[in-house]
């Protein structure tokens, strides 16, 4: 019906993961994770169908899954040139040949803060976790509280801290801001959508589809002899380019319109869907249109 490939798909014995949502009046939600079978992927796995990742145009990953697992992922996506989006979430400390795999990572402001506070384990991940806020077993040195403001000088260095380990760059969203990009050259951001916010389980997820979407555009635009010059890897800046002003309020509109919506598959939006909200920022004609002009759906 939604003409998804799932040759990739693969059953491991026990249940399937179980997330649990508690949404409040504002729509916020904070979410216990317990990976059940996330967490029987294995590289074993990942390498029989290496494949289905060196011929793909984008590989987007997330942590729910053990870490060696996404790791092994990820270095087939750029041994392939294949470009590499990574949700970090639930977030914890990561490798930096992790980070090195990356072309962007999209986590929030206190996931952000996290990543950036040093070298994590390979280890696979065991038991519940925290969600969407970002939660991690254990402390970690200098992170912050629960609850404790993260500014926007600690958006920054928090920033610049994982593109000195290899990131290509990072998109941060920020809520009902937006979202903000760095990539050691270019740093902006990008306002959101006023929406009565439902639900917000699915923004970061629709967020991160969308964006998926650019980097993949990118990739199959590229000529064979780009994607096939005798490198070892890809670069991980090399698709920075793709990741602009307008696509970045893509990816927005398509975050803002999850919001609007109760539930988490439910609420994910259709290109044309999006297309509602926000201009496409595919077509040259309007890609310089501003937020005032966009028009919200009904």
């Amino acid at each position: 019906e939604a003409a998804i490939d799932t040759a990739g798909v693969m059953v491991a014995d026990g249940p399937s993961g179980v997330a649990l949502i508690h949404v409040d009046t504002a729509g916020a939600n904070p979410i216990l994770v317990y990976p059940e079978a996330n967490a029987a992927l294995t590289v074993a796995w990942v390498r029989e169908y290496a494949g289905i990742i060196e011929r793909s145009n984008c590989l987007m990953l997330q942590l729910e899954s053990p870490m060696e697992a996404v790791l092994a992922a990820a270095q087939i996506a750029r041994a392939a040139g294949v470009p590499v989006l990574l949700n970090p979430a639930p977030a914890r400390p990561l490798p930096d040949e992790l980070l090195a795999c990356c072309s962007v990572v999209t986590p929030n402001r206190t996931e952000l803060v996290l990543l950036a506070q040093g070298t994590g384990a390979t280890g696979g991940a065991a038991g519940p976790s925290a969600g969407a806020t970002g939660g991690a077993a254990g402390p970690s040195a200098g992170a912050k509280e629960p609850g404790e403001q993260v500014s926007d000088d600690d958006v920054r260095n928090a920033a610049e801290a994982l593109l000195a380990r290899g990131v290509g760059a990072v998109a941060v969203t920020l809520g009902a801001a937006g979202c903000r990009f760095m990539d050691g050259t270019r740093d902006f951001e990008v306002p959101s959508y006023k929406i009565d916010a439902v639900d917000t389980t699915a923004a970061g997820d629709s967020f991160n589809g969308a964006l998926a979407t650019f980097l993949a555009d990118a990739h199959a635009g590229a000529t064979a002899a780009n994607r096939n010059d005798g490198d070892t890897g890809c670069e991980a800046t090399r698709y920075n380019a793709a990741i602009t002003p307008a696509a970045l309020r893509f990816c927005n509109a398509a975050g803002a319109i999850a919001a609007t919506k109760l539930g988490a598959q439910p609420s994910l939006p259709y290109r044309s869907d999006i297309l509602e909200l926000a201009v496409d920022p595919g077509k040259p004609e309007t890609s310089g249109t501003g937020l005032s002009q966009m028009r919200m759906p009904v």
